[in-house]
């Protein structure tokens, strides 16, 4: 499981909440969580709504 799917599930966010308040789709939000796409920007703005430093969402 992906860091950003471990850390949203923790928070009990759903996949749309999180996408929303990151202003993303949630099937982007699904394509961060499985590895097929990923941007500094949008790890920075996870990182800030999850509450975590990005080099928690990097592995």
């Amino acid at each position: 499981m992906s860091p950003v799917k471990r850390l949203r599930i923790k928070k009990g966010l759903s996949r749309s909440e999180l996408a929303d308040r990151v202003l993303i789709t949630p099937r982007h939000l699904g394509r961060v969580e499985s590895g097929e796409y990923k941007s500094i920007r949008l790890l920075a703005r996870l990182a800030k709504e999850l509450d975590v430093p990005v080099e928690k969402l990097v592995g």
